[in-house]
């Protein structure tokens, strides 16, 4: 299948600000400022080219699948990843070219409802979008992809397809990759569940009424799903507890438009923080007990092999050579979802290395994999425009996002929150590694010494240090998120937990962790439907057991199963 057209490519990695002006000032528009004081300057993209040529690993491990290595955060199963992403997709959709996005900042376009509403799978519903379901709202799935050893939770079906194969979906984007296109599936799966379960659906007999009922409860278990489940794990522990534990709604200090008349998407979120799971990206992934473990050439003793399936591989033309989308999914590449969250897998026949299925993310860091580097839809492009890295940066400093610095100077309550957590000081900022990290001992000392001589390209003309928002955020995580084994130490604030806390980077820092959580809650308390206002409600048997946590892999479980 051919490419995607290349502004549909360009778009999700710079977007623009459509809408921005309006949300703020009371017009009809979904994204702005969280503060609206604070102006960024524009960076020399020189300098950005070289900031994200230290942001990019110099090569990839290469391991067994299930083999660990450093750049692995155990604390986040590798699922986490590509839901944030769909997550993501649920909340915006900016169809705008970046050369519209000169001639037009202020547009006040809506392209996409900014809750966490699926609207991303349901699209306007069964009468304002029909080719997605069937006579009976449920909604179409299409070609079978089981895997050839089916594991105990596994994805079965593609999304419905129609010429070109072109995903017939709410938002073309769940099909960037095969990862979040099978998450897009087992929400599909979830809610023609609901439908065909007796007790939930008990006394609803026609079949709109049928259709909302089910749609609302699995946007109800999604909601509890993102809110109790993901931002409690790529949050720092304190301020989510800071934030949400504030009594009847969430404590929000930063998310702030008395004046907008519809909720908000802050550009500090859209165009930065939220960006953290491009870090969190592995390289390649194995998708079940056959793909991406190869069993049938043994191992020989101290060899080592990449076994896995690129994520991206821009030297790759076919189907099979890795992971990208907008294109059937190969038969039998159904998710094996003991591979991406804690649930029973099924492991290969023959084990060579490592042990168990489960693959964690990578951390959240200022590294990203060689494979977002170069992008294979954008090799058209200069080699600039093919780094994901780059592309961040130059659309920050396209929207004048404020620096890590103008935001902490808003940030700089007392007590409470982020405010308890000084900024980071220069050469921390333009360096690498945790706090643990050893200065001499350990392998950062090239990458700390190429960005220690960024830092003076990062000033204003009076001196003022302006750090990327984006490149701070990910900074920080490695910083301030680190992990002890101490169960009573669970910051890693005072003890050692090993020497992979060099690192850091098991979730988001103070300032990310603000950010994203105070547009998650501030959205949500703004949409009335939203679990948020349902006081006392809990997730629902039979899809929950109310003995037990529910997270994501408990709702793609009852899913699949």
């Amino acid at each position: 299948m051919a490419s995607p057209p290349k502004k549909f490519a360009m778009q999700h990695n710079l977007g623009d600000r459509r809408g921005m002006d309006e949300a703020v000032a009371g017009g009809y528009g979904r994204f702005g400022r969280m503060f609206p004081d604070q102006i960024g300057i524009e960076y020399n993209e020189e300098a950005l080219w070289q900031l994200a040529e230290t942001m990019i690993k110099k090569e990839d491990p290469g391991q067994f699948f299930n083999l660990g290595d450093e750049d692995e955060n155990p604390t986040i199963p590798a699922g986490y990843t590509y839901f944030g992403q769909f997550v993501d997709h649920d909340l915006t959709l900016d169809q705008t070219g970046i050369g519209e996005r000169e001639s037009d900042p202020g547009a006040t376009s809506n392209f996409r409802t900014a809750r966490l509403d699926l609207d991303s799978v349901y699209g306007r519903g069964p009468f304002g979008s029909p080719h997605l379901y069937s006579n009976d709202f449920t909604l179409l799935t299409g070609a079978d992809i089981t895997p050839p050893k089916p594991g105990p939770v596994q994805t079965r079906h593609d999304h419905l397809r129609g010429p070109a194969d072109h995903a017939l979906i709410g938002d073309p984007r769940n099909d960037e990759n095969n990862i979040v296109a099978q998450i897009h599936t087992a929400v599909i799966a979830c809610h023609n569940k609901v439908m065909r379960t007796a007790s939930l659906m008990a006394g609803v007999h026609q079949r709109w009424e049928r259709f909302q009922r089910a749609a609302q409860i699995t946007r109800w278990h999604y909601q509890w799903v993102v809110v109790h489940d993901f931002l409690a794990k790529v949050t720092h522990k304190a301020i989510y507890a800071d934030v949400m534990s504030s009594g009847s709604l969430p404590r929000l200090r930063y998310y702030n438009a008395p004046s907008a008349k519809y909720p908000y998407m802050p550009i500090e979120f859209s165009g930065a923080a939220y960006r953290f799971g491009h870090s969190m990206v592995r390289p390649s992934y194995a998708l079940n007990a056959v793909v991406g473990v190869d069993q049938e050439h043994p191992m020989q003793p101290g060899q080592i092999q990449n076994r896995r399936i690129p994520i991206f591989d821009a030297a790759q033309s076919d189907v099979h050579g890795d992971l990208r989308g907008f294109r059937k999914i190969p038969a039998a590449w159904g998710i094996d979802w003991g591979y991406f969250l804690k649930m029973p897998g099924r492991m290969p026949e023959t084990q060579h290395l490592g042990a168990g299925a489960l693959q964690p993310s990578y951390r959240i860091d200022s590294l990203l994999v060689r494979g977002l580097a170069v992008l294979p839809d954008h090799m058209a492009e200069t080699e600039r425009k093919r780094s994901l890295p780059f592309l961040n940066l130059l659309r920050g400093s396209m929207m004048r996002l404020p620096s890590a610095e103008q935001v902490a100077s808003r940030m700089s309550l007392p007590t409470g929150g982020v405010g308890t957590f000084p900024l980071l000081d220069p050469v921390t900022i333009w360096s690498a590694g945790s706090r643990f990290a050893k200065p001499v001992e350990d392998d950062l000392t090239e990458l700390r010494d190429r960005r220690a001589a960024l830092a003076p390209m990062f000033k204003d003309g009076l001196g003022q240090n302006h750090t990327p928002l984006w490149y701070y955020i990910l900074r920080e995580a490695e910083w301030y998120s680190t992990w002890s084994a101490d169960q009573n130490d669970p910051e890693g604030s005072g003890k050692h937990g090993g020497e992979a806390d060099i690192f850091g980077g098991h979730h988001l820092g103070p300032m990310g962790s603000t950010i994203v959580l105070e547009t998650f809650m501030g959205l949500m308390i703004a949409d009335t439907t939203s679990i948020l206002h349902k006081p006392g409600w809990r997730p629902m048997v039979p899809i929950a057991d109310p003995t037990k946590d529910f997270g994501l892999a408990e709702l793609i479980e009852w899913a699949l199963t």
